[in-house]
């Protein structure tokens, strides 16, 4: 399971920094169970980062068996919808409070 945790306004610069990490992970895995906690997450900051993020999810989606997203905002729900149909994911949203029930989903 690999655990990717966004906090703040992600900018660009985040993805160029964390990129060769996810990349050596992927690569070493055929496939992942992905928990993405965005809890701590107020966005993008620009669409440039967004832009990187859709490429990211894009280029790695495909080893992906199953991804659990953890939030707090109603936004984040409609886009694990949207990330389910556009990237073909088994993906679940779970509420902020129910971390525990998301990394049981994930290990099931």
């Amino acid at each position: 399971m690999l655990e990717v945790r966004l906090r703040g306004k992600v900018d660009g610069a985040a993805y160029d920094d964390a990129i060769g990490d996810l990349d050596s992970f992927f690569a070493a895995h055929e496939t992942v169970r992905l928990l993405i906690d965005l809890r701590d997450f107020d966005g993008w900051q620009g669409l440039d980062a967004l832009r990187d993020h859709f490429y990211l999810v894009r280029g790695h989606a495909k080893r992906v068996k199953r991804a659990a997203i953890v939030g707090d905002a109603g936004w984040q729900e409609m886009a694990v919808q949207v990330g389910k149909r556009a990237f073909g994911l088994e993906a679940k949203y779970f509420a902020a409070a129910d971390m525990a029930k998301a990394k049981d989903w994930l290990a099931g």
